[in-house]
């Protein structure tokens, strides 16, 4: 596993903060992302302050850009 970082929410209240999280190996049919620039987006600050209701926290949902594609797998 690697250590992975993001933003989350840890309520409908709190503000979004850095949030580190496992991320398992990659499996043949995954493929790995590079996200070198990201955004929030109205929709984010909707769901953050869960008025589409429903939601479970932690949560880390937010738009990127990904600039780095790459596979497990040799077949590509």
């Amino acid at each position: 596993m690697s250590k992975a970082r993001g933003y989350a929410v840890y309520s409908s209240k709190s503000r979004f903060e850095l949030f580190t999280f496992d991320r398992r190996e990659l499996r043949d049919n995954d493929v790995r992302i590079e996200v070198l620039y990201c955004g929030v987006c109205h929709s984010d600050l909707h769901t953050a302050r869960d008025h589409w209701d429903g939601l479970i926290y932690p949560d880390g949902t937010l738009p990127s850009i990904p600039t780095y594609l790459d596979t497990k797998s040799s077949a590509r």
